[in-house]
């Protein structure tokens, strides 16, 4: 009774404050009124059928059985006529708590103006829950309509508004440019037009920047991070997949794609170079959000992190592969060695040849400080010898048996 009774009040005080928020205020007493209404019939209603299943011979566990599987049924039914922002809220805190997402540049989004294109790089399935639940207003995503039949996909759209598009109708791209020039709709495009098979950003088709183009839009970019690590993505196999991965979504400044000297493009020309912007603007994006102020060494931990101490990363021609542990473990004691061999210094050139050693060198070099200066043998004692007077700071050499 404790658990029916606070499953009831988890449904109804949501419920009440739903239809006061969405009510108009000259109709909200209304609303409230219609709603005691139907809960009265449907009580009425509700100990009739369970005086008709008693008199039937069902017993008190069947009958509460039966109506667990009505209200059931009742429940999936009321979450496809729910606000989006019921999802969005559910999303936010799903994502916060459970993935401790972090958030930067929201700002932007207002700087974008009425008509915005945003493009996102495309992770996973739950791209696009992601992205709705933390941007200020719900943008309309665009999504194939093959793909919006998928059931388990409506799981993940439910948070958002759809704007199905026929890829293979060439009208597509009028009604996309409608909706955000006439309509004032935020249109969500994902360049990459599938999900990423390798975990970067796959080819950018120009058709996001058509739309922003003739609808004289702004796009809005924004990269996230993490989600290609999650089960929801194509990765399988390829990462180091986990329930629970760290996300990152930024959102960057909108840029306009118009080219410069537009009025003197032929259409084809134009095309092309909206295509060559909006592939220079998503590997930007990419590139900003990504964490630069930190060593390689620091990158190789947190790489670690991210990929699992055991991931084999190198193998040589002896075929004998190391794994991020293995890696770190060997370059801290490399390095410390190398430092004492030539204290003080603060370049240090490494003869050494294409091998797992010179990895584990290089990166235990940079772990205490040092820079490793890299030496080709095949480039001649000539040449070495002017690479070494041209970095004069250079003052120890390291070289294996091998030469």
């Amino acid at each position: 009774m404790f658990l029916l009774a606070t499953s009831g009040g988890v449904f109804s005080v949501p419920l009440y404050a739903i239809i006061q928020d969405t009510a108009q205020p000259s109709e909200r007493s209304r609303m409230i009124a219609a709603n005691n209404i139907m809960n009265a019939l449907f009580m009425v209603a509700g100990a009739a059928v369970a005086a008709l299943l008693a008199a039937a011979g069902f017993d008190a566990p069947a009958v509460l059985h039966i109506a667990a599987v009505a209200n059931f049924l009742v429940a999936l039914w009321i979450i496809r006529i729910l606000p989006h922002e019921v999802f969005r809220a559910l999303f936010r805190w799903y994502f916060t708590t459970l993935h401790g997402v972090e958030t930067t540049g929201l700002a932007y989004y207002k700087q974008a103006g009425d008509r915005v294109v945003i493009v996102s790089n495309h992770q996973s399935y739950a791209d696009a829950a992601l992205i709705a639940a933390f941007l200020p207003v719900n943008p309309s995503f665009a999504i194939d309509t093959n793909q919006a039949r998928k059931w388990w996909v409506r799981l993940f759209t439910a948070a958002v508004e759809t704007f199905p598009v026929d890829v293979q109708s060439p009208y597509s791209v009028k009604r996309m440019v409608e909706a955000v020039r006439d309509h004032g709709r935020k249109l969500m495009i994902f360049p990459e037009g599938r999900l990423t098979r390798t975990g970067a950003l796959m080819k950018v088709y120009e058709g996001a920047g058509l739309v922003a183009d003739k609808a004289h839009a702004r796009i809005l970019p924004v990269s996230i991070e993490g989600l290609q690590f999650t089960r929801l993505s194509r990765m399988a196999g390829k990462l180091n997949l986990r329930w629970f991965p760290r996300l990152k979504m930024t959102v960057l400044p909108p840029v306009d794609l118009a080219p410069p000297d537009a009025e003197h493009l032929t259409h084809r020309q134009r095309r092309e170079a909206i295509g060559r912007a909006l592939q220079d603007v998503m590997v930007e994006a990419l590139f900003r959000s990504k964490n630069i102020d930190r060593t390689l060494f620091q990158a190789v931990l947190d790489a670690r992190d991210r990929h699992g101490g055991r991931t084999l990363i190198a193998e040589d021609i002896q075929r004998q592969p190391i794994s991020y542990d293995r890696l770190i473990l060997g370059s801290v004691a490399l390095g410390r060695a190398l430092r004492q061999a030539a204290p003080g210094q603060t370049h240090i050139g490494l003869l050494m040849p294409n091998a797992v050693a010179t990895v584990v060198a290089l990166t235990g070099l940079t772990a205490f400080g040092a820079v490793p200066c890299m030496l080709n043998v095949s480039a001649g004692a000539g040449s070495m010898l002017s690479g070494c007077k041209a970095r004069r700071g250079a003052h120890g050499r390291f070289e294996p048996d091998f030469y």
